[in-house]
């Protein structure tokens, strides 16, 4: 059985503009979501870092940090309680 090329044309027959129309969805939307996916991923990061205080040891010099919302915390390297490292 011989399918000519007038018959299939016909039967594939698409509109230019909704050729590119579907074009441009099967690009665009892939690249919407895997931005959508990584700024939601980049978010949770930062809050979580946000969540997390930075201290400067007084006594032996180390930069060290802790998560959660404290005021003071102990050095792990030499014990001494810090406050706080402010910007």
């Amino acid at each position: 059985m011989h399918i000519s090329a007038a018959y299939l044309a016909s039967i594939f027959a698409v509109d230019a503009s909704l050729f590119i129309a579907l074009g441009l969805l099967v690009v665009i939307l892939p690249v919407l979501a895997l931005w959508f996916l990584y700024e939601q991923r980049k978010a949770g990061a930062c809050s979580r870092r946000a969540l997390c205080t930075t201290f400067s040891c007084i006594k032996c010099e180390l930069i060290y940090s802790r998560c959660g919302i404290e005021k003071e915390a102990s050095c792990p390297q030499c014990g001494y309680r810090n406050t706080r490292l402010k910007f």
